[in-house]
């Protein structure tokens, strides 16, 4: 059995496919009445996926209450990131928007929806170029986060979840719910979020003011 399973389309992805995202997620291996869940393998992504990333940072993200809005986040070069999130605890609904010029996926956005179940593992691989940020579903979430480069507080860029360009929506009341929007949800007051995400500029201005890349380092990025 493959240690990975890349999903393609299922209910936990919603929008089209960005490029060079992957949703990661398999079952833990049974050994004398315990189990056993391998969370992270160089070896299997370079295998199965042809990712070599190598990840020098590891962060934890505790977040206590459900329907906590976090981002959107980019890192602008030289300090942009390729992620590797695993859900440790909780539910979360991942969102991540495709900011790469020459990408297939240009401005498409998916949302992903992470979950930590006792015998699953489930992550996301998130490549450069691409912004990211997340709604909580379940109190008492925990997110373990790889990245590739070092945080930069001077190089970080921050997109509104409210972009009408998006409309992004996630499940509410519960995980299992219909969709709503999050600008409507943030505007009853029914998500929490920083006042700086709340003020956040919408994805055209951030690009029109200070793009992220220049299409010369494109390549570069690619081979991320």
């Amino acid at each position: 059995m493959d240690l990975y399973k890349l999903v393609k389309e299922n209910e936990l992805m919603i929008g089209k496919c960005i490029e060079g995202l992957v949703h990661i997620s398999h079952e833990a291996s049974t050994i004398a009445n315990r189990w056993n869940r391998i969370i992270y393998s160089w070896y299997t992504l370079n295998k199965e996926y042809n990712i070599d990333t190598i990840f020098t940072v590891d962060a934890e993200s505790i977040i206590p209450y459900k329907y906590t809005a976090r981002g959107l986040y980019i890192q602008e070069i030289p300090f942009q990131q390729t992620l590797f999130i695993h859900c440790e605890s909780g539910a979360v609904a991942i969102i991540i928007i495709d900011l790469r010029e020459d990408s297939p996926t240009y401005r498409e956005y998916n949302r992903i929806t992470l979950e930590a179940r006792d015998q699953n593992m489930d992550a996301v691989y998130i490549p450069k170029g691409c912004a990211y940020g997340f709604v909580t579903l379940e109190d008492n979430t925990i997110l373990k986060i790889k990245t590739d480069n070092y945080f930069n507080k001077d190089y970080e860029k921050r997109i509104n979840l409210m972009d009408p360009y998006y409309n992004i929506c996630v499940p509410y009341p519960e995980k299992s719910s219909p969709p709503i929007p999050i600008s409507e949800l943030i505007a009853q007051n029914k998500i929490k979020i920083s006042v700086e995400d709340r003020q956040a500029p919408w994805t055209h201005e951030v690009i029109k003011n200070q793009p992220i890349f220049s299409k010369e380092e494109q390549e570069d990025i690619k081979c991320g």
